[in-house]
């Protein structure tokens, strides 16, 4: 009986030293954030942004200019909790100066040392997305914009897709599809088939990813797809099914996986509060590979979210926006920032 003792005692300090000796997994943070009309001042003759100027409809003064960018540093800022996110994708900014202006008109360029990426879609109002980017963290290693033109509608001008391909430090390759799909304005069963076009050109995009890729090689797909994941366009043409847990659900291979569907929390609300209705418009959408227990690079259940914080809400609940209509609230944004995390 002694000699068995010792053994267990033997194994049980093996297993203890194992755990101790054990690296600690470390996290990539990522956020989206719909910014709501990020203009600067100036006026550009080849976009309508007359709205957003000193004399325009909306009174779009430097100092309103300079409180939005202080606005959004401190909501990048609360999201990353202990510290800044990695990866940001920012959405409705009206391009490469307003990102520019955030990263040296505040703390943030300094404190968070963010390179960026922005798009140079042919969207009317000159509105795009952008990507900032830790390079200590993801090291960019190609990028892409990818236009949306409509075989259906050869007139209509819209936001482009922005790609970023970059490898994190645990080695494996991530590619971050960044997209400001169609609005719903001029009805939603009307501008249904612009969505879904943007839809089927990621489905291409991640198809093709696929291809060239392999076990090493994930996709993360986010943005303000204006619409629901349950939505068809999500669902169906996307391909994106709900994401519950790894307990509840049956993850399947070259599938995408809707972390933020209806199905995935019963507490949620949603992103956006149009008229006391609450939408989730904006998604995090990741590849199959990404939740699986083998990857070195995996989502971290639980941390796909829409961020509710008390700073940028109004006593409603709802998001604090900058704009009622043409009514100067002084706020951040109409629309709640997202998050989640990968571990590695």
């Amino acid at each position: 009986m002694r000699w068995i003792l010792r053994l267990l005692i033997f194994f049980l300090s093996a297993w203890r030293w194992g755990l101790e000796g054990q690296t600690p997994r470390r996290t990539l943070c990522v956020m989206e954030y719909n910014v709501e009309n990020l203009f600067d001042t100036e006026d550009d003759p080849n976009h309508a942004d007359e709205d957003f100027l000193p004399d325009g409809s909306h009174h779009w003064t430097p100092a309103r200019y300079r409180l939005k960018l202080q606005r959004i540093a401190e909501v990048i800022s609360l999201v990353g909790d202990e510290d800044f996110p990695d990866l940001v994708g920012l959405v409705e900014v009206e391009g490469g100066q307003v990102i520019e202006d955030l990263l040296h008109k505040t703390p943030l360029g300094q404190q968070a040392r963010y390179s960026f990426l922005v798009t140079h879609g042919e969207d009317p109002r000159g509105i795009q997305v952008a990507l900032l980017y830790r390079p200590s963290s993801f090291r960019l290693i190609a990028k892409e914009e990818i236009p949306l033109h409509f075989p259906f509608d050869e007139a209509k001008r819209t936001r482009s897709l922005l790609h970023a391909t970059g490898v994190v430090a645990s080695g494996d390759t991530l590619d971050v599809v960044l997209c400001h799909l169609p609005s719903r304005r001029g009805g939603a069963r009307r501008t249904a088939p612009y969505r879904a076009y943007g839809a089927s050109r990621l489905r291409q995009l991640v198809d093709s990813l696929a291809q060239v890729g392999g076990g090493s090689r994930h996709s993360l797909l986010l943005g303000d797809f204006n619409g629901e994941a349950e939505e068809p366009f999500i669902a169906e043409v996307l391909g994106a099914q709900p994401y519950v847990s790894s307990e509840l659900t049956s993850v399947q291979p070259h599938r995408l996986y809707a972390l933020l569907h209806r199905e995935s929390s019963s507490k949620r609300l949603g992103s956006y509060c149009y008229q006391g209705c609450w939408s989730q418009l904006d998604q995090l959408i990741v590849s199959s590979s990404l939740l699986l227990p083998s990857s070195p690079l995996r989502y971290v259940e639980g941390s796909a979210e829409t961020i509710h914080h008390p700073a940028y809400m109004t006593e409603r609940g709802t998001p604090w926006r900058t704009y009622g209509g043409a009514f100067y609230q002084g706020g951040y944004s109409d629309h709640f920032p997202i998050r989640l995390h990968l571990s590695y």
